[in-house]
């Protein structure tokens, strides 16, 4: 690589925001004059942006100078994990379950601060780790930046910041490289905590460190404390969506609630009367997200987020802020449901312990299965039935039943194809639940009931997003069941589908949130730390079938000039391109990551042959020398890879991805296509050639 590509944009992009929010946006213009850096701002913040050696450390000393503090690494290194990754990644390093695993995870790339630093992990242990920094051009600015770093690892997990010493520093020129001693409370409950390493168990930390798509509802469920509850979904949004204004208002039995930051309180109500009454606010300088709070029955309010103008929204806050929007909106509708459903004695009951159950699910099945067992307690129908739209199948098969008996099998076996009846078809546009004996008009429905011997059915849809994708049944053979209050009793066949709804919908976005965290948004492929767990869990299998893992790293050539010259918008269309191009080139069972910017890896497992990773190489080559056709464009491309097979070359994640990022280099250097980290093995390979 050229000394171009030393620092990545997401360390200059820190630099830039943290004097941005001490000193104010003039101050930024400032910072580059003081650097002598000519270029725009949005460059220097672009993440996949790169700056020199010398570029970087210009900024470092411009941000102290600025700022009148030596020390501004050590505030930008601390600040960087909050900062730089948005809540998805972040519930990604939480998952490693322990700071130590953070902080091999933070250190084992080879790229974490430049392409000229290398940072590693020495010794670690309960409560402590040693990490070890070594650069061609020594500088303080380093030295506190990694510091900062390192003072997180705990913090991600409820600590306080992690006491960091700097025993010996390779900018002193006594040292050939800087020791950084990192220690944190080893507390007996964090000894207890069990270790992550199966899927329940990952789950369980991912709605914990969501918080808001788990604790919400639950919380909601449990207490009476409406206003408590809209303000840690509001906080939760916060912390989510990195915007300094955000604003949710919503009508509530007892009037209105208005939860704000970044606002003074009579500035507050006032906009977020305006919100609710017109739908749509403007706040002098600042653009601004609305998303409504509102589910298929009503609308409750609005949630907002501004930014400064002239300051973009990050991808996928839109998304954020609709997520958390609608999981006020369902707090609102369960908190409804449930205060009515607390005056009406053991049907409130039911609803109640119903409510909690589905809170803290994290299976479709499971949650159709409860919600069927709950229906006759609180209806008081002899039977009942779930059914959940299958996409590929278009048709609502049923999930659970219960109180069918003998006929427990045939009523599991039966399903609703889209478009058969027009009765329940109806129920998107006007969800309220549906009421039918035999003599209805709809054959379809007359029929069922027929069939299973019911004389009546009571329908009510599971609506999401304003989707139907699902329905409650309630079903009885005794046309003469005497109805105490027959509204009420459709309003709690109403609620117990609000519920389903809320809590399929809160674990529909809980898994969409676990893929976010691991995997690259652009690309769609395994980011880095996934393909690291796929490497490992390989390895694993390795030692005990005695077959062999591969790890092809993959560096395209020229993509620079690609991005400069056709700009980023085709530049991220050709990667998405070459990421179809490289899943057709292996198994369905190896996988692709993208590592970083245009670097991919490639884990072959299960290797009986491990020449097949010469022929992976060459397959993948071939296929990426292809022109790209990107729009009106048409551009080219090469690939350099690395190979590196284990055992030989490596029996860790770590140390395979570091000798195939070698080889990369090497073929690159050598203008080849692929090269092997194994000395032996690439003269075995040339002799072949030869």
């Amino acid at each position: 690589m050229t000394e171009a590509r030393d620092t990545p944009g997401t360390i200059t992009g820190l630099i830039v925001g943290h004097v941005r929010t001490q000193l104010g946006a003039s101050a930024v213009e400032r910072l580059l004059q003081l650097a002598d850096d000519t270029r725009p701002v949005e460059e220097v913040e672009d993440p996949a942006s790169w700056s020199t050696r010398e570029q970087c450390l210009a900024l470092f000393d411009a941000a102290a100078k600025l700022t009148g503090d030596e020390r501004v690494a050590f505030h930008i290194g601390a600040a960087a994990l909050d900062t730089a990754l948005r809540w998805p990644s972040r519930m990604g390093l939480f998952l490693l379950g322990s700071p130590r695993r953070v902080l091999r995870r933070l250190t084992g790339s080879r790229r974490q601060l430049s392409r000229s630093t290398r940072v590693s992990l020495g010794r670690a242990g309960a409560g402590r780790a040693v990490v070890v920094l070594h650069r061609h051009s020594p500088s303080a600015h380093d030295c506190w930046f990694q510091r900062g770093l390192l003072t997180q690892a705990p913090v991600l997990f409820g600590q306080p910041p992690a006491r960091v010493s700097h025993p010996a520093c390779q900018a002193d020129g006594e040292h050939d490289e800087c020791v950084f001693e990192v220690s944190w409370p080893n507390w007996s409950w964090w000894r207890r905590q069990p270790a992550r390493r199966h899927a329940e168990a990952r789950l369980d930390a991912a709605a914990s460190q969501v918080g808001a798509l788990g604790r919400a509802v639950s919380t909601l469920v449990a207490s009476d404390d409406l206003d408590e509850i809209l303000a840690r979904i509001a906080a939760r949004a916060a912390a989510a969506i990195h915007a300094p204004v955000h604003l949710l208002v919503a009508r509530t039995r007892e009037g209105l609630e208005i939860h704000a930051e970044g606002l003074p309180v009579e500035q507050a109500e006032g906009l977020g009367r305006r919100l609710l009454e017109e739908g749509e606010i403007d706040i002098a300088g600042f653009v601004g997200l609305v998303a409504p709070i509102a589910t298929p029955r009503r609308n409750y309010g609005y949630f907002a987020a501004f930014q400064p103008a002239g300051r973009p929204f990050l991808p996928g806050d839109e998304s954020h802020l609709e997520g958390h929007a609608g999981l006020a909106a369902g707090a609102l509708e369960v908190a409804s449901a449930l205060s009515t459903a607390r005056r009406l004695g053991d049907r409130n009951a039911a609803l109640v312990a119903l409510g909690r159950k589905l809170a803290h699910e994290h299976d479709e099945q499971v949650i159709a299965r409860l919600v069927a067992e709950a229906m006759p307690r609180i209806v008081g129908a002899e039977r009942a039935s779930v059914l959940l739209w299958d996409p590929v199948k278009r048709h609502m098969q049923t999930t659970a039943v219960v109180g069918f008996g003998e006929l427990t099998e045939e009523a599991m076996s039966f399903a609703i194809p889209l478009g058969a009846t027009p009765a329940l078809g109806n129920l998107v546009a006007d969800p309220r639940p549906r009421r039918f004996d035999r003599t209805t008009s709809d054959p379809f429905v007359r029929t069922s009931m027929e069939m299973f011997g019911h004389d009546l059915a009571t329908v009510a849809a599971v609506v999401a997003d304003e989707e139907m994708i699902g329905l409650v049944l309630t079903l009885s053979q005794k046309t003469d069941r005497p109805f105490e209050d027959p509204e009420r009793e459709m309003d709690a066949v109403a609620s117990v589908a609000d519920q389903a709804a809320i809590a399929i919908s809160r674990l529909r976005l809980l898994e969409g949130a676990m893929h976010a965290a691991t995997h690259d948004h652009l690309t769609g492929l395994a980011d880095r730390s996934l393909f690291e767990d796929r490497v490992e869990r390989s390895l694993a299998d390795n030692r005990r079938t005695g077959l062999a893992s591969v790890v092809c790293f993959l560096d395209l050539d020229e993509f620079k000039a690609i991005n400069d010259t056709h700009g980023h918008a085709v530049g991220d269309a050709m990667l998405v391109e070459v990421a179809t191009r490289l899943r057709a080139s292996i198994r369905e069972s190896d996988t692709v990551a993208r590592l970083a910017g245009d670097e991919f890896a490639i884990l072959l497992r299960d290797v009986r042959d491990v020449e097949v990773a010469t022929r992976v190489a060459i397959t993948v080559g071939d296929a990426l020398r292809e022109p790209f056709e990107v729009g009106d464009v048409t551009v080219a491309v090469g690939v350099s890879i690395g190979i590196a097979i284990a055992p030989e070359d490596g029996e860790t994640s770590v140390e395979l991805v570091r000798q195939a990022d070698s080889a990369m280099y090497e073929a690159k250097q050598r203008g080849v296509t692929y090269r092997y980290a194994s000395p032996t093995r690439q003269r075995s390979i040339e002799t072949l050639d030869v």
